[in-house]
């Protein structure tokens, strides 16, 4: 039972294996204490270890129990996540890392003439490319043999490489801020990154059977080749390596590889009180009219914290005709509630007659920026792996947010989620939403909340 209840939080369909052995005499009255220990993985099942010993004394019952995972999902990033020397660290401790690593490098150095091992751990913003030797006459076909279609030329086929001819002796590639960042190289990096972590992860018997997985972008190729295995490593890197080309060669550059486009994240709330969007604009606007350039927003994430000019999918979403009337405040009883005022988080343990007690991790990358506050009901640690660490965990949820306040599909996904990092479990089960008129009004004296 206790095994049901903590290792597979009341789902015992999670249950793969459970067997027993009693090893000690019990008798009347004594006083028992059951551990549980997580003790490793197998094929992507936990195995959690049982010992029930006598108050002070020699263990009477031993257990074993192998169990699913709760269900998981694998989400790979997109460009814009890349950064010098990733995954080199675990490319010195995990043997499956390194030969991901390795395989990659030969691959890109027999058909490209391009270590991106260097580039990823020294950034360089030229890199070389010798046609001199028989290996580098081969490279240099190859190169010769990349072709695109036009767009703006009736569909031509033009050379994807037109500086290559077969009078050159090598090629450099440029990229003013460094190689990495130049979307080819970026592009391979990322997946590899992804292989990398994927293997390794399979070696430690992490991975969940029949997951779900899915990508952004370029994340998408790289779900599909690390967990589905469509593409073979050597075709995956070929084809974002192409790829990435296609999107680089997309605007005319000079012979230092900068074009007259640049991209920018802008973040208005940080610039002061009373920085919002529609002030930003107005500079915007003003500069265009001024120096008669083009300048414009074209992607916006939370609405007044993040615009965003990068290339990715706009997530503003936003939630209207949503009110909490006053039946639905009357059912508000769940173990946790979360209170969400213009994204300063407070969080209260109410009504805790079910509840978790393990280890699980809420994302840093927006709870860094969103003042949160410790509470004796509700404890909370930054730890040395960028990660905040919870202790008591409800496995419902009702976060109240106030309508005046735009929340992003983004904003409310990171408030709900909590990813898998090996050891952690989902943050709760049911998560409801719920828009009230005004915070202070409606909850202050409750909750003691003041926004």
């Amino acid at each position: 039972a206790l095994v049901e209840c903590y290792a597979a939080n009341d789902e015992p369909e999670r249950i793969r294996m459970y067997q027993t052995n009693f090893v000690g005499m019990v008798l009347p009255r004594y006083k028992l204490r059951t551990e549980l220990f997580h003790i490793g993985m197998k094929g992507g099942c936990m195995l959690v270890k049982g010992v029930t010993s006598k108050v002070g004394g020699d263990p009477v019952l031993e257990c074993t129990a192998k169990i699913e995972q709760p269900t998981t999902a694998y989400v790979f990033t997109g460009q814009g996540s890349q950064e010098v020397g990733m995954g080199m660290e675990l490319y010195k401790q995990s043997t499956a890392v390194c030969d991901v690593w390795d395989r990659v490098d030969r691959h890109m150095v027999a058909k490209y003439g391009v270590s991106l091992l260097k580039i990823v751990q020294t950034n360089p913003k030229e890199l070389t490319v010798h046609f001199g030797s028989n290996a580098g006459e081969e490279l240099q076909r190859n190169y010769m043999s990349l072709t695109r279609r036009r767009s703006g030329d009736k569909g031509k086929v033009a050379s994807l490489f037109p500086e290559i001819t077969l009078d050159s002796s090598s090629y450099m590639y440029r990229s003013p801020t460094e190689l990495l960042n130049s979307t080819q190289f970026t592009q391979v990096a990322l997946v590899t990154f992804a292989l990398a972590a994927v293997a390794d992860m399979r070696t430690n018997s992490l991975v969940q059977k029949g997951a779900a997985f899915a990508g952004h972008s370029l994340g998408e190729y790289a779900a599909l080749a690390a967990l589905n295995s469509v593409f073979t490593l050597e075709d995956i890197l070929d084809i974002v390596f192409f790829r990435g080309m296609l999107m680089q060669s997309a605007v005319e550059r000079d012979d230092q590889g900068r074009s007259q486009y640049g991209m920018a994240a802008v973040n208005p709330s940080r610039l002061g009180c009373g920085i919002d969007e529609s002030v930003l604009t107005l500079a915007i606007n003003a500069i265009c009219e001024r120096s008669k350039e083009l300048l414009e927003v074209v992607n916006y994430n939370v609405r007044d914290s993040t615009l965003s000019l990068e290339h990715c999918v706009s997530c503003r979403v936003v939630f209207d005709g949503v009110r909490a009337n006053s039946h639905e405040y009357r059912m508000l009883l769940k173990p946790l509630l979360w209170v969400c005022h213009n994204f300063r988080v407070v969080a209260y343990l109410r009504y805790c007659n079910n509840f978790e007690l393990h280890l699980s991790s809420l994302p840093l990358r927006y709870l860094d920026e969103l003042e949160l506050e410790a509470r004796s009901t509700y404890n909370y640690s930054k730890l040395s792996y960028l990660r905040y660490s919870t202790h008591l965990l409800a496995r419902e949820i009702t976060v109240f947010l106030d309508e005046r306040t735009v929340y992003s599909g983004e904003a409310l996904e990171m408030i709900s989620r909590a990813p898998y990092d090996g050891c952690s479990f989902p943050l709760a089960r049911k998560i409801t939403f719920l828009f009230v008129k005004d915070t202070t009004d409606r909850m202050g004296n409750d909750f003691g909340f003041d926004p």
